[in-house]
């Protein structure tokens, strides 16, 4: 041992410990927070910008869409768009179209529409005729993902913004698409998942999924997002995937066919609302919606009326009016030299029988 001006060296030691452990106590609940808390925050960041789970929901249960656009919107010049949709007949882009005409209204915005029919050359046909009449952007929301890869070159090399809405087109175009306007389809799935295992509980059992329109890219998310999610848990399987594109009538004829042929089912998740109706009518005149669980994904009228009546457990929200309006809003900022973002995701929400008061169907 040692002094050093008289004062004995260990006792500063000591000292020096006692003040790095009263730091590090403080550390923990003061202004450094944390390293849980400070995951917490990095956590809750994330979400806020890339999840459903905490959106503001009183906006969104409401519908009051009201986007700030941030600048001055010029009105002296009156803008076209061209919006090409792959179906204009479905109640869901009947939604989304009238919302997207009450914003471009508003704007002062002439806003062209074309029904693809399902139909990849006569939807191509449409986007080659609103390029000859030299649309100021286009809205694409395309019958499938990878045949409308050339339609979306053409439209580039023409020097016309192209929002990408609803459909996600091939990775392949990527770097011609402005923005895409539409929710991510393997999270949509995977709530539905979340949903159909709440359903199924500790029992679990054998589950089929109602697929929609074939070579297309939700519909790939759609299914594959379900299944990686159910796959999670030892006692779900999926055992059967059919598809019914979309269709009320479609699904009721295929989900007999399902159920006589795997009458061992215990859910069925529709990628559509529309279908699940169809699935859970044709499973009520066979006598086996009893022992069936249904989800599905959309948030209609119909569906939120099924989910309070007990028939269906729940569907994952999205909204077309949200979809309407982002996609015009995207291109107004395009058209006025504001950058944008790459994707701008729909917001999600599980609806079950315990919170489907709080929401109502735009279709």
């Amino acid at each position: 041992m040692f002094y050093i001006n008289g004062v004995l060296f260990m006792s500063y030691i000591k000292l020096i410990v006692i003040f790095l452990i009263a730091m590090f106590s403080f550390s923990g609940c003061g202004e450094f927070g944390s390293i849980e808390n400070k995951s917490s925050t990095y956590k809750n960041n994330y979400s806020n910008n890339y999840s459903y789970h905490n959106y503001n929901e009183n906006y969104n249960y409401n519908y009051n869409y009201n986007f700030e656009y941030g600048f001055t919107i010029d009105r002296s010049r009156r803008y076209v768009i061209g919006m090409a949709m792959a179906d204009t007949d479905s109640p869901y882009h009947q939604s989304l179209i009238n919302y997207a005409k009450k914003e471009a209204d508003k704007l002062n915005i002439e806003l062209l529409i074309a029904n693809g029919k399902w139909d990849v050359p006569t939807q191509t046909a449409q986007i080659g005729d609103f390029i000859k009449q030299r649309v100021d952007a286009m809205i694409l929301l395309p019958v499938d993902s990878k045949s409308m890869v050339t339609a979306a070159k053409t439209t580039k090399e023409a020097n016309i913004p192209l929002i990408n809405l609803n459909n996600k087109l091939d990775d392949i175009v990527s770097d011609l698409v402005d923005s895409y306007v539409g929710v991510n389809s393997t999270e949509q799935a995977e709530l539905a998942a979340e949903l159909m295992i709440e359903a199924l509980g500790k029992k679990g059992g054998n589950v089929a999924v109602m697929e929609g329109m074939p070579n297309n890219a939700v519909v790939s998310s759609r299914t594959k997002g379900f299944v990686e999610k159910i796959s999670q848990v030892n006692n779900i399987e999926v055992i059967a995937i059919k598809s019914a594109i979309t269709d009320y009538k479609r699904a009721d004829h295929v989900t007999r066919e399902l159920l006589n042929e795997f009458p061992q089912i215990n859910g069925i998740y529709a990628h559509d609302d529309n279908m699940i109706i169809g699935c859970i009518n044709a499973a009520k005149e066979l006598n086996k919606a009893a022992v069936i669980k249904f989800v599905s994904g959309g948030g209609s009228k119909d569906a939120y009326g099924f989910i309070k009546e007990g028939e269906l457990y729940g569907t994952v929200a999205q909204s077309p009016g949200w979809e309407g309006i982002q996609a015009i809003k995207c291109a107004v900022d395009i058209l006025h030299g504001k950058k944008v973002k790459v994707w701008y995701r729909d917001p999600l929400f599980k609806v079950t029988k315990e919170n489907v008061e709080n929401f109502k169907g735009l279709w």
